[in-house]
């Protein structure tokens, strides 16, 4: 008869396996729904962040560990909404460097009021502003529609989102799909590039190849993560890369312009 640590490692390992199908899935989800905003127009695009910030919010502080969770998730969420929506209301991402300052000071008043003797203070603010900073970034969305062909931007980042997820669920091993993952980012970027004008080839390919690297990071980096296969910390690892991709996509949108 199996011991009773084999049976449980079992499990475990079909658990993980579930939870990463179900995060990757969500997480090319995510790239799709980002694509159709494109195409709708930038208004379509506010819920869509506004969601994924949320769901970045939930899970990190769960994803990461950090001692107070709700007090860091308050954090983080505000964050990114009030960047969401001084941009918004701007058209420009200046604001983003009084948020980020609000997201700073903010993490240690949340400390302050902590009432569980303040343990592991350091990693808790670290990992709460690090959240926050992640939130933040997902307003470079908002500011794309500013500048340059937003459209086009929005759809290549998508789709290579959506393609750089998908790699993961093949049946090999994590080396080959993040390679595959980084490839085929390109190959979106540059397919979109082609079909869509008002979008260069290398623009495409840089977005493309920026999406598929990051997907590949956030794979290695967080699947190996004891709460992983948690729903709100799965929902965080699938809602980081295009949180993250925001501010660089708005430095593209500059160039273009």
């Amino acid at each position: 008869m199996p011991s009773a640590a084999g049976v449980i490692a079992h499990r475990w390992s079909r658990s993980a396996l579930l939870g990463a199908t179900s995060r990757n899935l969500l997480a090319a989800g995510i790239g799709a729904v980002l694509m159709a905003s494109s195409f709708v127009g930038p208004a379509a695009i506010v819920p869509v962040l506004v969601v994924v910030t949320t769901a970045l919010a939930l899970g990190w502080p769960r994803l990461v560990g950090l001692p107070s969770q709700w007090g860091s998730a308050s954090v983080i969420g505000l964050s990114g909404l009030i960047g969401i929506g001084a941009v918004l209301a701007t058209g420009r991402l200046v604001p983003l460097s009084a948020v980020v300052g609000f997201a700073v000071v903010a993490a240690f008043v949340h400390e302050m009021v902590r009432r569980d003797g303040r343990p592991r203070l350091v990693e808790s603010v670290t990992g709460t502003v690090t959240g926050a900073v992640a939130a933040s970034s997902t307003a470079g969305w908002v500011a794309v529609s500013g500048v340059g062909p937003p459209a086009v931007l929005v759809t290549a980042a998508g789709a290579a989102l959506t393609i750089a997820a998908l790699a993961a669920l093949l049946p090999l091993s994590r080396t080959y799909t993040g390679v595959i993952a980084v490839v085929g980012g390109l190959a979106a970027g540059l397919v979109t590039a082609q079909l869509l004008p008002g979008l260069g080839l290398g623009t495409g390919g840089a977005v493309g190849l920026g999406a598929g690297l990051l997907t590949a990071f956030v794979r290695v980096l967080f699947d190996h993560y004891p709460a992983s296969g948690r729903p709100s910390a799965s929902s965080a690892i699938a809602a980081l890369p295009v949180c993250a991709l925001g501010v660089p996509c708005y430095a593209v949108a500059l160039l273009l312009a």
